[in-house]
């Protein structure tokens, strides 16, 4: 489904081939599309690789306040 609520069927083409034509950027969409992928996975390393860090820091933060209760 496009933004105008259309298939792309009935249409003249998709929404990004229509603003990459207007852009002037058709002939870079493999190299638009690479980055964008490359970017999505950094995204998605750095996301895990914070969570592990947040999880990590959180069960030594728990295991010094256990110890110190006694």
């Amino acid at each position: 489904m496009l933004v105008s609520g259309e298939t792309g069927q009935e249409s003249d083409g998709h929404d990004w081939n229509n603003l990459l034509h207007i852009w002037g950027a058709i002939s870079k969409d493999t190299v638009i599309a690479g980055r964008m992928r490359a970017v999505a996975w950094l995204v998605c390393v750095v996301s895990i690789i914070a969570a592990l860090v947040y999880a990590w820091n959180s069960g030594q933060q728990s295991a010094t306040n256990d110890n110190s209760t006694g």
